[in-house]
């Protein structure tokens, strides 16, 4: 196993933890927030955007490792689009398919969150690989 894989493999693990704390954090947060607003859309806003703040952290500190720095905000937008799709699938997933263990608010943030990373990953590893060629 090269150098490079094992440290691709070390960041996208570092994405997951920074990702689920924060996003654990959020949740923590959006349950007192929830008392000031009823708007479930500012909640899930609030929610996702700081999991995608905790996994893009260490994405910038991979794409610095690699000087490539200049596709960070690409692979950010990429992991909102992943995350979006995740989130729509999520819902399709639970409530009309009925898959019952994705029924919890820790699934519904883990679940759109391995997309986000996915995403976030897929952009910059691409993105990597053709600027080298």
């Amino acid at each position: 196993m090269s150098t490079e894989l094992k440290r691709k493999i070390i960041f996208v693990i570092l994405e997951l933890i920074s990702g689920i704390t924060f996003g654990f954090f959020a949740l923590f947060i959006s349950e007192k927030l929830w008392k000031y607003t009823d708007s479930i859309i500012v909640i899930f806003l609030f929610v996702y955007l700081i999991s995608i703040i905790g996994l893009a952290i260490p994405g910038y500190f991979y794409l610095k490792l690699y000087a490539n720095k200049e596709v960070f905000i690409g692979a950010v937008f990429s992991s909102i689009v992943w995350t979006l799709f995740a989130i729509f699938l999520f819902v399709i997933l639970t409530f009309f398919v009925g898959i019952t263990f994705l029924a919890s608010k820790e699934a519904g943030l883990i679940f759109p969150l391995i997309f986000g990373v996915i995403g976030f990953d897929h952009f910059a590893f691409t993105i990597k690989k053709n600027s080298n060629s």
